[in-house]
């Protein structure tokens, strides 16, 4: 019989995968406050909200968080290699935008990215994004 990792396992997860580098220490925090993770059923509108004891969230708030946090990771790789030439080589940077030939098809699939988490963004922000303080 297999068992399902728990919410608390999987955003434990999730951090930990998000800064390997600070695995040791986000385990140590997470084990020293112990907060409950509660899934919120979806909704119209973005959930995120937290106390002293609880983390709240829905799924789909969690997956825009993904998103942004992909593409933002996908524009270090668009953009990177004209950066470090323009270091390197003291070439402005539109110039060395220009010099990157291989760049086209990768900041195209960047920005059509962009444009569905932003579409998808207004989409849930035209319900009321609440931020529940207890």
């Amino acid at each position: 019989m297999t068992t399902e990792p728990s919410d608390r396992t999987i955003i434990l997860n999730l951090l930990r995968g998000a800064v390997p580098e600070r695995a040791d220490e986000i385990s140590s925090l997470w084990s020293q406050y112990g907060h409950a993770i509660e899934v919120a059923p979806s909704t119209k509108a973005v959930t995120m909200n937290a106390d002293a004891t609880r983390i709240q969230f829905d799924t789909k708030t969690i997956d825009l968080f993904w998103l942004f946090g992909f593409n933002a990771w996908r524009a270090i790789e668009v953009y990177s290699p004209a950066l470090v030439l323009a270091t390197i080589t003291g070439m402005p940077l539109d110039q060395a935008l220009n010099a990157d030939t291989e760049r086209g098809q990768f900041e195209l699939d960047y920005k059509q990215r962009i444009a569905s988490a932003q579409s998808l963004t207004w989409a849930f922000l035209r319900q009321p994004f609440l931020w529940h303080r207890h």
